[in-house]
């Protein structure tokens, strides 16, 4: 069994960038996030046995306005490891797309992904 929890669409103003323009200036960046819970959360039907959906959005937000990034692809990294350190949490994926980028594109997006190392997973609470 495979429970997910995802927040789409999370648009946040954050401090990244390595032009000139960018620097100083905060830019809104548009969050999704895919977190897979330990099975036993749906058994329970407890907020202990799970993650908290509030937690993960704060952390996002806390994380994402932290300090000045230079990279999206740091900032993921940075946010899916906070991810992979809460309890109950296997596998977390992030993706970040600047919003204000005058490309000739739809989008350009950053995706990063991990899961807990087994020996982790076995001893999660």
């Amino acid at each position: 069994m495979n429970i997910k929890i995802i927040i789409r669409n999370l648009t946040i103003n954050v401090n990244i960038g390595i032009y000139l323009h960018e620097i100083g200036t905060p830019q809104p960046v548009q969050f999704s996030m895919e977190v897979s819970i330990n099975p036993q959360a749906i058994e329970i039907d407890e907020i202990s046995s799970t993650i908290d959906y509030d937690t993960l959005q704060a952390m996002i937000i806390e994380t994402a306005t932290a300090k000045h990034y230079n990279l999206l692809e740091s900032l993921c990294y940075t946010i899916v490891q906070k991810t992979l350190a809460l309890p109950h949490v296997l596998h977390a994926s992030v993706e970040a797309q600047k919003l204000n980028i005058p490309k000739h594109c739809e989008a350009i997006i950053v995706r990063v992904q991990s899961a807990r190392p087994e020996e982790s997973v076995l001893s999660a609470p």
